[in-house]
């Protein structure tokens, strides 16, 4: 008999994708493609040799080639290595030689800036830009004033403005009161050509005297500018010279203490001499004068404080030792030995012990007894 077939509908495979599978089937265990591997409990071939077990962590294997020796060199710094000869970039302005700090000049390789500058760099060029648009801005507003003429034509300008204003003043006194101009010589008119030449010297005086005022009062403030410039300037050094040279007697550290409080605003402690106060000071008027009376108060104070601290740190230390001294050399109370209490009869009732004679007692004492009842033992 032959065994039933079950018929089933399954399509066959075309020719190439029958030789894959069966190349796929065919295939033996060892060779196992990428992804391919064996399971984790699937045993080993029997013909398959055991694997060599892995070598000792530090050891080179058979065949294989040394490791490379460390190099020190390649874990330096290589920021640090480029700039260890680097030095401040340098150069020149108006014939002046001078030095960059942010920029380091690394020779035959250029220049780098270090991190920690970087900011400060960029702060120095933004600066710089901005400095750059601003002096453009004034050269152009300077042109424009050149071309009117500059400062040379606006005092001229300044001049006849003054001039005129005088000479037109006079002439209107002279349209509102015809007979400021009339003059009387022997009782008698001086006739009008007369004083029309009045008239034109009175002018004359005017517009002179006009230009004179003028040129007056521009160099009294260009004099004025150029001492508030200067005594500007000294105001910052006035009051560190005075210091120094007149509290010379005072640490360094309390004149650098008096220049920095009194520093932070010197208009509050310097003056202009002016003429009422010329005598009192015996200086000539505008001369600056430093108020040596408050820096000689708060020096004084500083002083007295110091002192003052001084002394109550060294009082302080002073029972300190004294307190330590007491504590060591305090003697020990020795404790008192505890008296023998009375005795107790068997029913808790205190025994009262015997007395002894005086006679008892003269015997006890020859004999080098005590007479303490409550030696009674004895």
């Amino acid at each position: 008999m032959t065994a039933p077939v079950a018929e089933v509908d399954i399509p066959i495979p075309d020719d190439d994708l029958a030789r894959e599978l069966q190349s796929y089937v065919d295939r033996p265990a060892l060779d196992i493609g990428a992804g391919d591997e064996p399971a984790p409990d699937a045993p080993a071939p029997a013909d398959q040799p055991p694997a060599d077990p892995p070598a000792p962590e530090g050891t080179t294997p058979e065949g294989a080639a040394p490791p490379e020796p460390v190099d020190p060199a390649k874990d330096a710094d290589p920021f640090a290595e480029l700039t260890k000869d680097a030095k401040p970039l340098t150069y020149r302005v108006n014939g002046a030689e001078r030095t960059h700090d942010l920029i380091l000049q690394v020779p035959g390789k250029g220049a780098v800036i270090p991190a920690d500058k970087l900011d400060g760099f960029r702060n120095y060029v933004a600066r710089a830009e901005s400095n750059t648009e601003a002096v453009k801005q004034l050269l152009g507003e300077r042109e424009q004033y050149e071309r009117a003429g500059g400062l040379e034509k606006f005092h001229e300008q300044a001049e006849s403005y003054a001039a005129l204003n005088a000479v037109g003043l006079l002439l209107i006194d002279a349209i509102e009161d015809p007979l400021s101009l009339v003059t009387i010589v022997d009782g008698q008119v001086v006739p009008h050509t007369e004083r029309s030449s009045i008239l034109q010297d009175r002018m004359r005086v005017a517009k002179d005297r006009a230009i004179y005022d003028t040129r007056s009062q521009r160099s009294a403030a260009e004099q004025t500018s150029r001492t508030t410039a200067q005594q500007s300037q000294q105001r910052q050094t006035a009051i560190p010279d005075t210091i120094d040279a007149h509290f010379a007697s005072f640490t360094p550290e309390d004149r650098a203490a008096a220049k920095a409080y009194f520093g932070q605003d010197p208009d509050l402690y310097t003056f202009t001499v002016t003429p009422e106060n010329a005598a009192q000071y015996g200086q000539p008027v505008g001369t600056l004068m430093v108020r040596a009376n408050l820096i000689k108060s708060y020096l004084d104070e500083r002083v007295a404080l110091k002192g003052s601290v001084q002394t109550e740190q060294q009082r302080r230390t002073q029972a300190e030792k004294e307190n330590a001294t007491r504590v060591t050399t305090r003697s020990v109370v020795q404790a008192k030995p505890k008296t023998k209490g009375q005795p107790r009869a068997e029913d808790g009732t205190f025994v009262t012990k015997p007395r002894w004679t005086k006679d008892e007692m003269m015997d006890r004492a020859l004999a080098g007894k005590s007479n303490d009842p409550a030696d009674e033992d004895e």
